[in-house]
């Protein structure tokens, strides 16, 4: 599975009234440095996919 693939399943797999931060998502995926990226893949792919950008969040937050 493709690193954006991990990203994208995480992100649809998250639960009904829960969040997680980018850096989360990215460590989930395998690649802890890589929130930028998760941010990239979630705005790219958002219409795609329908994915519940929502519960995805900045850490400070």
């Amino acid at each position: 599975m493709r690193s954006y693939e991990k990203v994208l399943d995480i992100i649809k797999h998250i639960p009904v009234g829960k969040v997680m931060t980018y850096g989360q998502i990215a460590k989930f995926a395998g690649s802890p440095r890589a929130a930028r990226q998760v941010v990239r893949i979630l705005h790219s792919m958002i219409r795609k996919y329908n994915l519940p950008w929502h519960r995805v969040v900045n850490k400070k937050r």
